[in-house]
């Protein structure tokens, strides 16, 4: 139960950083799933919608638990090809 109530809080504290920061999105990463009042606090917090041509909306405020990202799922952000944060690195040879 403690571990739920601090994932509660720091969750409430990343929806509060949102708008002061001006940020397009933040992704939560738990250890236990998320709570019904988190996944509606992050549905309330909207869409960012890209200024590209394609106009893509993405989730403002995303919750991935640990089992979510062991079983491959990822953030669904906006992806700039290019961008040195969003590639991947090669392969070190063995």
């Amino acid at each position: 139960m403690k571990a739920l109530l601090q994932d509660s809080c720091a969750f409430l504290y990343l929806r509060g950083l949102l708008e002061p920061e001006e940020a397009a999105i933040g992704v939560f990463i738990t250890l236990e799933p998320a709570t019904p009042a988190m996944r509606k606090e992050a549905a309330e917090a909207g869409f960012f919608q890209t200024k590209s041509v394609s106009a893509t909306k993405h989730p403002r405020l995303q919750i991935l638990s640990i089992e979510d990202l062991l079983n491959g799922q990822k953030n669904r952000h906006a992806r700039r090809p290019g961008h040195p944060l969003l590639q991947t690195s090669p392969q070190s040879p063995r």
